[in-house]
């Protein structure tokens, strides 16, 4: 049998290979960075001492794209004639993380042919992902829960993944887990930092500077922090555009192409800023940005000496 995963989330990818191999101790992998294809066609034809059956693993298969390399040659006329007369004891998986592969070559041609083809497309939305996780460990998850962890932790489901099942490891005896739960449980993410930096300046509250040293004492890049609150701000000052224009609020996230929670969350802070300040303030995190990448003044100072302004 000859797979080909390709796509741009891992996670997925990872664990459609996970469903494809059935025995790991008679596994071979190859980077195809590093390695000739052809090496990999001929152990693929090669018997198995250990099994009657052999899986060969080709990551990063970029031939199969539209990029470029000339290093590793790889004589692609090889595995053409590997996917016309397949070993019938070996799985050959294809693997490339790429967005689409490259249907203008023969390789490729002949590989959707004659393979299964799996793509792994990344979710945009990923609340019922969530819910059909919790459901996997036999809980119930509330809405509101759902969407403070897409919010908090993005769409990454390596992340999203690992923090479910230590939320349910935790609340083992909770059928149902809500948002009050997960909160003290969830992975501390610099996004979720950011929204707290924000609130905290617009109350005026003087531990927007305790957090903001905490963050620098994390080892966060003060760059990296301005550019989440210049995006932030942005975020509101474009719910007060279109609020302005008289647009429902169940039809921001739509035009904006954002998760829900976050228009909710941006909607809610945006309501402690008018649309002149949060324009005055995306200026000044634009000549921020600009001060800080000259290098003429060291980024903590600068980003610090912002957010006592903006107290």
């Amino acid at each position: 049998m000859i797979h080909v995963l390709y796509g741009l989330e891992p996670y997925l990818i990872d664990l459609k290979k996970s469903e494809i191999v059935k025995d790991e101790t008679s596994v071979s992998t190859y980077d195809m960075r590093e390695t000739p294809v052809q090496n990999a066609i001929e152990d693929a034809q090669m018997g198995s001492l250990f099994s009657d059956k052999k899986t060969i693993v080709l990551k990063d298969c970029f031939f199969l794209t539209g990029e470029n390399t000339s290093k590793p040659k790889h004589d692609v006329e090889k595995v053409i004639q590997y996917l016309n007369n397949p070993s019938p004891d070996t799985t050959m998986i294809f693997i490339s993380q790429s967005e689409k592969l490259d249907r203008r070559k023969k390789v490729v041609k002949e590989m959707l042919k004659t393979a299964e083809s799996y793509e792994a497309k990344p979710l945009r939305y990923v609340n019922g992902w969530i819910e059909e996780k919790f459901e996997s460990h036999g809980k119930e998850v509330t809405a509101e829960a759902i969407n403070f962890m897409a919010q908090q932790l993005g769409n990454d489901l390596y992340l999203l993944d690992k923090e479910i099942e230590k939320v349910c490891l935790n609340l083992t005896d909770e059928p149902t887990i809500d948002k009050e739960m997960i909160e003290p449980l969830l992975a501390r993410t610099l996004e979720n930092d950011v929204f707290k930096l924000i609130d905290r300046v617009a109350r005026k509250n003087k531990s927007a500077l305790t957090l903001l040293e905490d963050l620098f004492r994390l080892g966060e890049d003060p760059i990296k922090i301005l550019l989440l609150l210049a995006r932030q701000y942005r975020i509101m000052f474009q719910v007060k555009q279109l609020l302005d224009k008289g647009e429902q609020k169940s039809s921001l996230a739509k035009q904006l192409g954002l998760h829900p929670y976050a228009v909710t969350v941006a909607t809610e802070q945006a309501e402690n800023f008018s649309k002149e300040t949060l324009f005055n303030l995306l200026l000044e995190c634009s000549d921020l940005d600009s001060q800080m990448k000259t290098g003429k003044m060291d980024k903590h100072i600068l980003l610090e000496a912002a957010i006592i302004k903006w107290l």
